[in-house]
């Protein structure tokens, strides 16, 4: 156990210290961070132009001119003679000339040609004084006027857990994207880990001081710590920009962000990490059965290719029940990493199903390890390229 733990700090302290894991730490953030800075810029350059519209649309006048028309309230009367001068000098863009015929408003508006957002403001305020003419003109009762201007009454009865509905279409989002971000990364970390030191002289001697077996199970556990440090680092930043913000709002008892995290709950955290971790045995495996070093680049291509399936198939399945095949695609190791975590999220798998899915997970976990276990020593000192399941054969039997 000593020299497993010897293995795991090595390997933890090596990569934290590369400059590969600052970057890859800090390129996600600095996109979030471009990503703000491009959506607030441009919302603040639409929103000055919306608002130096919103300006200029308040400079037009009301000239009313029968005395009939009760405008009072509604608009500010100019006389015809201001209102032209101040056209002419630039103070004004328009000026509404608002007579009465019979018992019918009429406006004749003069000027630039105005938006559609004006003159729906136009027609608002002219419709609120032909409102008022029609009322005089109509001679109703008090009564009547009431009862004219009666307005409904909306009583809103909605579903109780539409905000869990939300909910949990979040977070199967925010769980398929981070499963899709760790597993891609720390796959091609760990092939190319293992691919840089197959077959050299260094690995003859590490293995004639420390068991192949425990030797690989400090190099899992090693990557595995990097990975949580990694995650770690991620809640602490947000965790402090929550607070720095004063966001505590959003995470309300009842509100969207509450019922988000409350589906974050020990079973997904649960079955998050065994699959991130048969994952990463995955491209140990990959990255062992690669007979040359300049094939490191290849060989976690078959686990991110599978990746980039499971991914695909969970994010197109999103906010909707799964079909019998993708449900039954939740049990096999290979898919339920993302696609069960999604499912459980959602609300699509029951607790029998869930705990029928991690148990099969987990024991493909143990299988896998037992597996690597036996085969490590033995697949990285064998440099000739042959067969990948020839190459595993030979290494059970040996």
């Amino acid at each position: 156990m000593k020299k497993i733990g010897l293995v795991i700090r090595e390997t933890w302290i090596r990569q934290v210290k590369s400059v590969s894991f600052y970057v890859m730490l800090i390129a996600p953030i600095l996109a979030m961070a471009f990503n703000l800075f491009i959506s607030n810029s441009s919302s603040m350059q639409f929103g000055g132009m919306n608002s130096a519209k919103n300006h200029e649309s308040l400079s037009i006048a009301y000239v009313v001119k029968d005395e009939k028309i009760p405008y009072q309230g509604v608009v500010d009367n100019t006389d015809l003679a201001t209102a032209k001068k101040k056209l002419k000098q630039g103070k004004l863009d328009n000026y509404a000339v608002i007579s009465l015929s019979g018992s019918q408003i009429k406006a004749n508006i003069y000027g630039t040609a105005t938006s559609a957002k004006d003159d729906q403001k136009i027609e608002t305020k002219l419709a609120i004084l032909q409102k008022r003419v029609s009322i005089i003109a109509s001679k109703i009762t008090p009564a009547q006027l009431k009862t004219l201007n009666t307005t409904p009454k909306v009583v809103k009865h909605y579903a109780a857990d539409s905000n869990k509905k939300l909910a949990k279409i979040i977070s199967s989002i925010a769980i398929t994207i981070i499963l899709y971000f760790f597993m891609i990364t720390y796959s091609s970390i760990i092939s190319q880990e293992i691919v840089s030191e197959k077959g050299t002289k260094i690995m003859e001697v590490i293995l004639s001081s420390i068991k192949g077996g425990d030797y690989f199970l400090g190099k899992i556990f090693g990557m595995a710590m990097v990975m949580l440090t990694h995650f770690a680092i991620y809640f602490a930043i947000g965790f402090v920009a929550f607070k720095f913000h004063k966001l505590d709002s959003l995470l309300a008892k009842g509100s969207i962000g509450y019922e988000t995290l409350k589906n974050f709950d020990f079973r997904v955290v649960l079955f998050v990490a065994m699959g991130i971790y048969f994952f990463m045995l995955l491209s140990a495996l990959a990255g062992s059965l690669v007979s040359k070093i300049e094939d490191a680049s290849k060989a976690s291509g078959p686990v991110v290719i599978l990746i980039l399936i499971t991914f695909a198939i969970s994010m197109s399945n999103l906010g909707s029940a799964p079909s019998l095949i993708l449900k039954v695609m939740s049990f096999v190791p290979f898919f339920s990493p993302i696609l069960a975590p999604s499912f459980m999220m959602g609300g699509y798998l029951s607790a029998l199903e869930s705990l029928g899915s991690m148990f099969l997970l987990l024991l493909a976990d143990v299988l896998l390890t037992y597996l690597m276990v036996k085969i490590y020593p033995k697949l990285m000192l064998q440099t000739d390229s042959v067969n990948p399941f020839k190459a595993i054969s030979s290494a059970i039997k040996n």
